[in-house]
């Protein structure tokens, strides 16, 4: 039985994202990652200079620092900080939290540190969609389940490689 190129790559992105095999999959929440990709993301993100002084915030108080504390910060920095209130740590992984217009329904993208974004980037770029998306559908796809300062740029590098 020959799967649909969504249902392969779903299956793809889950076996990456666990760390195992997988040949079913219903759905794929955040709470179900594997703890080596927890560990492995939760890693990357604080050796990032510019999500690791938000997690250090975070982790030392829930008011959102002052500007001082933050101007001389880099500008990536800046934006993450700018986001503090739709920022949480779930399961150790530092989420953006995307609420609908309404405020009655959201969901979170995970925080992607510059040093993994080739990780995600590829895993789309190489799926059995590759050559049927364009790059704004690409992003679209990614930005699903990931919140990638950096990611418009590396999508459109990738549609060169």
């Amino acid at each position: 039985m020959q799967m649909h190129c969504q249902e392969d790559l779903a299956l793809k992105i889950a076996s990456i994202i666990l760390g195992k095999k997988v040949v079913c999959l219903r759905t794929l929440r955040t709470d179900q990652l594997s703890n080596k990709w927890k560990d492995s993301l939760q890693y990357a993100q604080q050796e990032d200079s510019d999500i690791k002084p938000i997690l250090e915030w975070m982790k030392a108080s829930v008011t959102k620092p002052k500007w001082s504390d933050v101007s001389a910060m880099s500008s990536t920095t800046k934006r993450y900080w700018a986001q503090w209130d739709s920022l949480l740590i779930q399961y150790g992984v530092l989420c953006l939290k995307l609420e609908n217009g309404r405020g009655d329904s959201c969901h979170l993208q995970m925080v992607v540190p510059k040093a993994k974004v080739p990780d995600v980037l590829q895993l789309y770029h190489n799926g059995c969609s590759r050559g049927h998306l364009g790059v704004k559908q690409t992003l679209l796809k990614i930005r699903e389940r990931f919140y990638l300062v950096y990611c418009p740029d590396d999508v459109e590098d990738l549609k060169l490689t």
